[in-house]
C-alpha cells in the first residue's frame, strides 16, 4: 500500500505526517515496527475484517462495520481538513485506490 496523508493549509494540500509504502504482509508480521500504519490500524481494527497475515486471496473483502467519523478523535490531529490517498498494489500493479478527506473539528 502506498499511503499519503495531506492537510489543507492556505488553500492547497500539503504533505502531512506520512508518505510511505508499506508491505501489508510484513506489517501484519510485525505491526509494532510501523508506527503510523499501526496507529491507523489500531483505530480501524475493531471495525474491519482485515485482521490476519498473508496471504489475502482473490475475492477477499475489506469492510468497515459501524465505523463513524467520531473515531477520528483518537488521532493526534489539530483542527483542519485532512486527506488520505492510498494505492493498493499486488505484483507491482495498482489494483485499487482509496482516497478521501475529512474536516476535523476538535
Amino acid at each position: 500500500i502506498h499511503l499519503k496523508m495531506l492537510k489543507r493549509e492556505g488553500g492547497t494540500w500539503q504533505p502531512f505526517m506520512a508518505d510511505m509504502t508499506v508491505d501489508v504482509c510484513k506489517f501484519f508480521k510485525n505491526r509494532q515496527s510501523y508506527f503510523i500504519p499501526n496507529m491507523i490500524y489500531s483505530i480501524l481494527s475493531p471495525f474491519t475484517s482485515v485482521n490476519h497475515t498473508c496471504p489475502y486471496l482473490a475475492g477477499s473483502r475489506i469492510r468497515l462495520w459501524n465505523w463513524t467519523p467520531n473515531e477520528m478523535s483518537k488521532l493526534p490531529l489539530s483542527q483542519g481538513e485532512y486527506a488520505i490517498h492510498s494505492a493498493w498494489s499486488t505484483n507491482n500493479v495498482v489494483v485499487m485506490t482509496i482516497n478521501g478527506s475529512v474536516l476535523f473539528n476538535t
